[in-house]
């Protein structure tokens, strides 16, 4: 029985300390990247073929 309560608030207590920050991730054309850029918190952008993009982002305004 201590185990079990044991880990069931050490479980809770590593929720609480997780960050809540999570990336978006989208695959677009080339020529979008400076919008995103502006309004985005840009992580990493991978070139691929056929002039498309992915990029790993972070929108600030759903935080608030």
């Amino acid at each position: 029985m201590y185990l079990i309560s044991k880990l069931l608030l050490n479980s809770l207590y590593g929720r609480f300390g997780m960050d809540y920050k999570f990336y978006d991730h989208s695959i677009i054309n080339n020529n979008e990247i400076y919008n995103f850029i502006d309004n985005y918190s840009i992580n990493e952008i991978i070139e691929l073929d056929n002039n498309k993009s992915l990029i790993s982002y972070f929108d600030d305004k759903k935080i608030n």
